[in-house]
């Protein structure tokens, strides 16, 4: 039985059992020609390196950096609440996290697990905002290991935990929460100086009917937020650490914060 390339035009000759199985009638050498002239070539704005994707990759890839570029930078940081928020969580109860998802390829997380299901939805609420699609979250059983010199005994709880991975908002939190340089949280939009304050509040704060209280041992991370209140017209003051606080000192401003909790 003979059957004509729909490309080329050549006519090849099988068997009919063999014809019957055929899923085109373009030869292979054509097939693989055709498929290859549909991938994408992507050219890294940082050091111009070329690479070349198939078009179910192209899809996928929201911009097109080289993996692990040595010169990536990070676009300008978004003057929003949102960004605000997520910066202010991760520094107090978040992660980031550089895994390696073959050899000489990495995979950048930003990751925050917590007992409080409110506080993980609102930050996922935020992260996605972000970083435009939707973070996972899952719960676990989790224990904790008892603390005899604090009189706490062990316990299980159950954890919360919110994830995405992106290059982008890694290398964008990476300066405050790995690096600890928070000198400019203060100059930033009054949106995102808000944001960020509401996000440590969150994950590091405690409300009552008379002060906000943040408690960290970092007082270059006190003396920042304190920074931020008071570019937002707020006082606040710090005290300690005290001798019998293992280096735990207080960041105090007024009442009437609201602290996001189940």
């Amino acid at each position: 039985m003979e059957t004509a390339c729909t490309n080329c035009g050549i006519i090849r000759k099988y068997r009919p059992a063999t014809a019957a199985k055929l899923k085109t009638a373009l030869r292979w050498s054509c097939f693989t020609r055709m498929k290859a002239s549909k991938w994408m070539t992507f050219t890294c704005p940082h050091c111009g390196h070329e690479r070349v994707v198939p078009p179910g990759e192209a899809r996928k890839r929201k911009g097109r950096t080289c993996f692990h570029c040595p010169r990536y930078l990070p676009m300008k940081m978004p003057e929003t609440f949102d960004a605000g928020y997520v910066i202010g969580a991760v520094i107090g109860d978040g992660s980031l996290r550089r895994i390696e998802t073959s050899p000489s390829r990495f995979g950048y997380y930003i990751y925050l697990g917590v007992t409080d299901s409110a506080f993980a939805a609102r930050f996922r609420r935020h992260l996605r905002n972000c970083v435009k699609r939707t973070p996972w979250m899952v719960s676990r059983k989790v224990t904790k290991k008892a603390n005899a010199s604090l009189s706490i005994p062990e316990q299980t709880v159950l954890e919360w935990r919110v994830g995405v991975g992106s290059r982008q908002w890694y290398d964008r939190i990476k300066p405050y929460k790995l690096d600890r340089r928070y000198d400019d949280l203060h100059e930033h939009s009054e949106p995102f100086r808000r944001g960020f304050f509401q996000g440590i509040l969150d994950a590091e704060g405690y409300v009552n009917p008379k002060y906000t209280d943040i408690a960290n041992s970092d007082l270059e991370l006190l003396a920042a937020i304190r920074r931020v209140l008071e570019s937002l017209g707020e006082r606040a003051a710090i005290y300690g650490p005290y001798p019998y606080s293992r280096g735990v000192a207080h960041l105090r401003a007024r009442a009437g914060f609201k602290k996001t909790k189940s």
